[in-house]
């Protein structure tokens, strides 16, 4: 019995040391081709969520599954702003950058709606200079299109420095 009490003493002062989190972290791999492959790699609770500790923690997942004969092809976040600061971290590939190693069509050098300086890729850690092995970033789809609403809406706003106009080419 008094093994027990100095156990619970021990437990509820532990508690008091216990940090509550403010950030969950998870990362989902899944297949590109479908239902084969969809597990939870790793969570996280944290107090801080640094981009810094995103992108090393991506970086060791990207090895941990190359490790296992797969591929990484593409990194995609919510609209978290510690999450979009990492993946514009990582991304290190600009379209100029990628048209220039032909990993996108030419044309997209005359397209004037597409801004040359958009950051799309980073090469794979593990596979530098691969094109085929290279890993494309994005944000996932919800996320994308409520960030793009909210940039139109607030760019019509009276102090917005923005004039975010949508036009459809003809």
């Amino acid at each position: 019995m008094k093994q027990m009490q100095e156990t619970d003493n021990t437990d509820s002062s532990s508690k008091d040391n216990v940090v509550e989190a403010k950030h969950y972290l998870i990362f989902i791999v899944h297949s590109a081709t479908g239902g084969l492959l969809k597990t939870t790699l790793a969570r996280y609770g944290v107090e801080t969520l640094p981009q810094a500790f995103i992108c090393n923690e991506l970086k060791a997942i990207i090895q941990a599954i190359n490790g296992y004969n797969l591929s990484v092809v593409a990194i995609s976040a919510d609209g978290a702003s510690e999450a979009r600061a990492a993946l514009k971290l990582m991304a290190t590939l600009t379209v100029n950058n990628l048209v220039n190693l032909g990993a996108l069509p030419s044309k997209l050098k005359e397209d004037k709606l597409i801004p040359k300086d958009l950051q799309l890729a980073m090469w794979n850690p593990l596979h530098m200079g691969d094109l085929l092995k290279l890993i494309w970033i994005h944000s996932d789809m919800p996320h994308a299109i409520k960030k793009f609403v909210n940039v139109l809406e607030l760019s019509s706003h009276p102090r917005s420095k923005r004039n975010m106009v949508f036009r459809l080419p003809h």
